[in-house]
């Protein structure tokens, strides 16, 4: 009969220990990072900043962006329009993708935003990964009352009219049927 050895078997399953860790690893690498920050951390009320989602994946995966509105974020911070999505780095197989949303707030405060997610699509493999939580704090401007003064708006500036104007008026005017309906309607009644 055919005996083991316990330090063949102590090597055979170091080996196969070894094989399963490195797949695992292997496995563990292919999942995508993804980095959300903002472009500054404080703002004035009004001002516009970039809130960017980093992103490092294989080609072969699919990503989708999580979806940031203005009423997910209760309100108070507005998103200005789609985000706008750059290829910084592209490197054999690997790819990093940046999506950029522009952002302002017109309300003073301290604001958390939760992880933001996104998710992906590896072959069989559909899982979502979340960004780090994120702060973003609003100033207001510092109104000194005692000094404030209240103004009346500023009085119109007064143009004299050109002749070019004067033009542009008359053909505006005169290309429309409506005109020439109405001058006839007038010539009748006139008549």
């Amino acid at each position: 009969m055919f005996k083991l050895q316990k330090s063949y078997i102590f090597r055979v399953l170091s080996v196969v220990v070894l094989i399963a860790s490195a797949n695992f690893n292997a496995v563990a690498q292919d999942v995508p990072h993804v980095k959300a920050a903002f472009s500054q951390d404080s703002i004035m009320i009004g001002d516009q900043i970039d809130l960017s989602i980093t992103i490092d994946k294989d080609v072969a995966q699919v990503i989708v962006l999580p979806e940031i509105t203005t009423a997910a974020t209760g309100g108070k911070i507005e998103v200005l329009g789609d985000p706008k999505i750059d290829t910084l780095k592209l490197d054999g197989r690997k790819i990093i993708l940046q999506a950029k949303y522009k952002i302002t707030s017109f309300e003073s405060g301290n604001y958390s935003f939760r992880q933001f997610p996104v998710l992906y699509v590896d072959k069989n493999i559909t899982d979502t990964l979340f960004t780090d939580s994120l702060r973003l704090i609003v100033n207001t401007y510092q109104i000194d009352t005692s000094t404030y003064k209240i103004s009346d708006i500023k009085a119109r500036l007064d143009d004299p009219f050109s002749l070019d104007e004067l033009e542009y008026y008359i053909k505006d005017i005169f290309s429309s049927v409506y005109t020439y309906v109405g001058l006839l309607v007038a010539l009748l009644i006139a008549v």
